[in-house]
């Protein structure tokens, strides 16, 4: 792993992600026309991918309102 790679991970970590990735465009070779990453950035060579863990009690209302906001 590059140090920009360990780096960005680094950073996106502290600002408060639970997860974080990259993964070289590559990885995508078999995804559907218009969901490869080349097909948004022609020059794209790498994907970064990060995650936020929310508490599992937003998904158990009875309320089908598909958006929902936390805190």
């Amino acid at each position: 792993m590059s140090a920009t790679t360990e780096k960005l991970k680094e950073i996106v970590l502290g600002l408060g992600a639970d997860l974080c990735g990259v993964a070289p465009v590559s990885r995508f070779d078999g995804a559907p026309s218009g969901f490869h990453p080349t097909d948004i950035f022609t020059a794209c060579r790498a994907v970064v991918v990060f995650a936020k863990r929310e508490p599992a009690g937003i998904l158990l209302s009875e309320n089908l309102v598909p958006y929902t906001h936390v805190d």
